[in-house]
């Protein structure tokens, strides 16, 4: 009695669920406004702490600096020129002088920039352009293909600002804004500056997720009121259906953002999904209110008597969705473990707002009934009849095979750049810096040594030298340098040093002259004076003191020539790590991946030439790869847990292992259908739309719980199926459209997983609503479970006779199994005609 009381207290006292749930919701609010609702992007992200290969790259950034790089590249015809620096050097100080503006007015809690490089940076590279040698310029290492890019038009200078790291989203965001509002002014007729890079790429990537979730929302919102209206034909009903929104959108964004999480381009659909998915629950209950007699009963017992009609369905439906989505969170991803854990959540509040502000509503007679037509009682017949499964079933094997070949031929790409339209001013910059033979997406390889000094050695650094050399042959890549190339740099600033002292470059001539005597044959002519100052690196790195060769160097040239080392180069106890940068033009991750199988080789020659070395791969270009992998790890461990978690819960609650069977399959047949479609289309999945299975799933179980549990076991298939579709096809076809139309909205997105995220899901939608009103009642005409022999006995009304015959003939028993095996004959001649189950049941 008191649990029936607690279930009936909306009805009985709809002014107080009413306030309960108005405080639910300002509570929310209040706890998204005083938290602050963060969004990020950045590709920390998305990686999976604690794996190899993110501990590898997080190795790398401590060793050799921060991976988030603004990078300016400046076109001028001026450019090598002394004006040409001078500007490079104004940019340079106007970067720095915004860093320091943004600390003073505490916008952000520390200095932003970490180091600035630029072709002006080095002192050779300022005596080549006074003396005029250009040629001898485009031939420096590392300078020439990395901060100097030959164009058709004009030369291209490149501006690296290595951002400090870890680096906050807030303190991101405030930084590329006034580097974006004050590169507007920098440009000049001639000149063209482009800006692309890390941190600008997240930063607009957290505009587009945040501007599409501001717009479209809302838009979502009107469109789902337009739809309840159209399905109820009453403004108040659309209404009050629609009020459950208001809290649980709210209350599950409120969890998501005081358990210290922020929004990113996979979280940002949660709403959406949310929005789509309480209307569910809700027209059900609407449906079994509208249905009740407004002649017979008052609003009250009305809306009591709807609450008690759809309550267990409805449960068993939410539990079975929120255990789809609850199956994301053995991803490997946090943003998509996140999705799953506060949609299910989300899906929690909803089922409850729907079970508490509805009958309330209801009770209050907010939300009219219509009087029932004279000679009309209960629900109205399904317009669509079960059809033959002899038909239907033929043509949905034949659909799965096609479609099954088209899985096979899906792929997943997660190059973020591609997230953004193609028109805008990022994506531009992107391309066009990559089309002038400049990498923004590298890849580094670390050589580990055990014994540093072997490196001093010049054959190792001819062996590196040489597979610096192979790789730049690999195609897509466009530059890459070590520690030869920074010796070869710095071997150019000593002689532009020494030819100012000719005494002294007279009395060091012996010297280099030896060292170059020294150096392999096999090394790449480009390298081989670096490679002859090998020696010099105990120096360099601090192990040993100066020799003679760099001794007597002014202050700021010895701490440069350090600095220049360290970019490449870094001390590890008695060993060494050695960085081999790789500036490659690919974009998507199937060219990283080609890319990276050439490296492969590369990688393994010189693991093999360098005695007790080991070689590893990482940058972003690796990351991105293995991103790709957790991906695919995810959409297979989500679609498994999503299927065997909802095949559980409709095992439970229907107690039929055979109605379980049957229920799975108009849920896995468009997740088929939609994929194989996209495989064959050439359509590949994202970082979002990897995630559609096991939503899709979690929301197609919703209507497929709700025909199975009407579905009457006491009675013969054929009745049994349409008495199933009569009683529920109006709330299934409903909810269908309206997660179909709501998804829909999202394909007007600009961001593009999110349109892939609608399109895709809406279609999964359409489809499932497809096989709860045809797919699955003709599987349950030929699978469903069948009426026993006491059935029959029921049916047939021969429970007299039985027990009759039973007693006083021998030949009984037999009589009995004859009847039984005729009706069932007779049953199955009728399940592939279940036009006239109708008038045989009657």
């Amino acid at each position: 009695m008191k649990h029936t009381a607690i279930l009936s207290f909306p009805a009985a006292h709809p002014w107080r669920t009413i306030a309960g749930v108005a405080l639910t919701v300002v509570i929310a609010i209040a706890g998204i406004a005083a938290v602050g609702l963060k969004t990020d992007n950045s590709i920390d992200v998305f990686l999976v702490e604690g794996d190899a290969d993110y501990e590898r790259f997080e190795d790398f950034r401590q060793r050799f600096g921060s991976n988030e790089i603004l990078l300016l590249a400046v076109q001028d015809p001026q450019l090598l020129t002394t004006a040409g620096l001078e500007r490079l050097d104004g940019l340079e100080a106007g970067l720095r002088a915004i860093d320091a503006q943004l600390v003073a007015a505490g916008t952000v809690k520390q200095a932003v920039i970490g180091t600035i490089r630029g072709p002006h940076s080095f002192p050779v590279v300022r005596e080549l352009v006074a003396e005029g040698d250009t040629d001898a310029l485009k031939r420096l290492p590392i300078v020439s293909g990395t901060f100097l890019v030959q164009n058709d038009h004009a030369p291209i200078g490149m501006l690296l600002t290595v951002l400090r790291s870890p680096l906050n989203g807030p303190d991101r965001t405030a930084f590329v804004g006034e580097v974006d509002t004050w590169l507007a002014d920098q440009e000049s007729p001639g000149t063209k500056i482009w800006a692309a890079g890390s941190p600008i790429l997240n930063v607009n990537l957290d505009r587009a997720s945040r501007g599409q979730s501001r717009t479209l929302f809302p838009f979502l919102f009107l469109v789902a009121l337009v739809v309840l209206w159209v399905l109820s034909r009453s403004v108040r009903a659309a209404l009050a259906m629609a009020a459950t929104t208001i809290v649980t959108v709210p209350s599950a964004v409120c969890l998501l953002a005081v358990t210290g999480h922020s929004m990113n381009m996979i979280t940002t659909t949660m709403p959406a999904v949310l929005m789509v998915l309480c209307f569910a629950a809700s027209l059900h209950l609407y449906r079994a209110f509208a249905d009740e007699d407004p002649a017979a009963v008052s609003d009250r017992v009305a809306a009591d008597r709807a609450r008690r009609h759809v309550m267990r369905p409805c449960f068993l439906a939410s539990v079975a969705t929120a255990l789809g989505f609850l199956s994301l969170a053995i991803s490997d991803l946090g943003p998509i473990r996140q999705m799953g854990v506060f949609c299910a959540c989300g899906i929690a509040v909803s089922f409850l707002a729907a079970m508490t502000l509805l009958p309330a509503l209801f009770a209050l007679g907010a939300v009219p009934r219509r009087a029932r037509k004279p000679g009309v009682e209960g629900a109205t017949p399904c317009p669509l009849p079960p059809q033959r499964p002899s038909r239907v079933l033929p043509v949905t094997l034949v659909v799965f095979a096609i479609c099954g070949v088209g899985l096979t031929r899906l792929d997943i790409e997660s190059a973020a750049i591609r997230f953004l339209r193609r028109d805008h001013p990022v994506v531009q910059a992107w391309d066009h810096i990559q089309g002038s033979g400049a990498g923004i997406a590298p890849i580094e390889i670390m050589l580990r040594v055990p014994d540093a000094t072997i490196l001093e050695d010049p054959t190792t650094l001819a062996k590196i030298a040489a597979a610096v050399r192979d790789a730049r042959a690999v195609e897509m890549i466009s530059d890459a340098w070590s520690v030869p190339a920074t010796l070869t740099l710095l071997d150019a600033e000593l002689s532009a040093i020494l030819a100012q002292d000719p005494r002294r470059a007279s009395a060091l001539a012996p010297m280099r002259e030896q060292a170059l005597a020294a150096v392999p044959a096999e090394t790449p002519p480009a390298v081989r004076a670096g490679v002859a100052l090998a020696p010099l690196l105990g120096a360099l790195s601090g192990r040993t003191d100066p020799p003679p060769l760099i001794a007597g160097l002014p202050a700021d040239a010895l701490n440069g020539a350090r600095g220049l080392v360290r970019t490449a180069l870094s001390r590890s106890g008695a060993g060494a790590v050695v960085r081999i940068h790789l500036a490659t033009v690919a974009t998507e991750v199937s060219d990283f991946r080609q890319v990276m199988d050439d490296i492969d080789v590369v990688t393994q020659r010189l693991e093999a030439s360098v005695p007790g070395s080991r070689v590893e791969t990482t940058g972003l270009g690796p990351m991105l790869i293995r991103m790709q992998s957790y991906l695919i790890e995810s959409q297979i461990k989500s679609l498994a847990g999503a299927g065997v978690l909802v095949m559980l819960i409709l095992l439970i609650g229907l107690r039929s292992i055979r109605l379980a069977l049957v229920g799975a399959v108009p849920n896995i047949a468009p997740l088929i259908v939609v994929f194989g479609v996209l495989g064959w289309l050439g359509v590949n999945l994202d970082v979002a739309t990897v995630m559609v299975g096991a939503i899709a799933l979690g929301i197609a179980v919703d209507d497929t719980t709700h025909v199975l549990s009407t579905y009457d076991r006491r009675l013969r298939r054929p009745v049994a199926t349409r008495k199933a579709l009569d009683h529920v096809w109006w709330p299934v076809l409903s909810t269908s459209l309206m997660s179909t139309a709501g998804f829909s909205v999202l394909a007007f997105s600009d961001f593009a997983p999110m349109m892939k995220f609608g399109i895709v899901t809406a279609s999964a939608m359409a489809l499932a609503n497809l096989g709860d009103l045809v797919l699955l009642p003709a599987l349950l005409l030929w699978f469903g479970p069948r009426p026993d022999r006491a059935e029959f006995v029921r049916i047939s009304g021969a429970g007299g006779l039985l027990d009759r015959v039973l007693r006083r003939r021998r030949g009984g028993r037999l009589l009995l199994e004859l009847g039984f095996s005729a009706w069932r004959a007779a049953e199955r001649t009728l399940d592939d005609d279940p036009r006239g189950a109708g008038d045989l049941y009657r």
